[in-house]
Parts: structure tokens; sequence; C-alpha cells
């Protein structure tokens, strides 16, 4: 007995589907019984300002091989 070979579109249907599962089961409220910040520091659950980000900027002034007088 030969097996099956799946087809491209039967995988991008399977995916599909496993992806939707997944979306589903993350949408709705937290199952009965499960505080989702429980795990959280009470300080942090009670504050809700947003915490400072640092940000580093990487810039070049590569002008694709072009020259810039220097001064």
């Amino acid at each position: 007995m030969r097996g099956r070979i799946v087809s491209k579109r039967d995988t991008m249907g399977i995916a599909l589907l496993l992806l939707l599962g997944l979306f589903a089961a993350s949408c709705g409220d937290a199952p009965a019984g499960v505080n989702p910040e429980a795990g959280l520091p009470a300080d942090l659950v009670a504050d809700q300002t947003p915490l400072p980000l640092d940000l580093v900027v990487l810039h070049t002034n590569d002008n694709w091989g072009e020259t810039e007088p220097c001064g």
C-alpha cells in the first residue's frame, strides 16, 4: 500500500485551520478561578504608568558611495 502524498493545498489548509484554532483559543476571558495577574508583583499591578524605554538609534551617513565635503 502506497502512502498518500499530501499536496501543498492540503498542507496550507491544515496550517490555516491550526492558525484559526490558536487564534480562537487565545480569545475570551481567562478560565474561572484563574487570575492572570497572580504572578505579578502587587506594586506593578497597581501602578499602570508605562515603564521608560531606552531607545538606541543607529544611523549611518552612507550615501551609497557618494562623498560629502568635510568642514
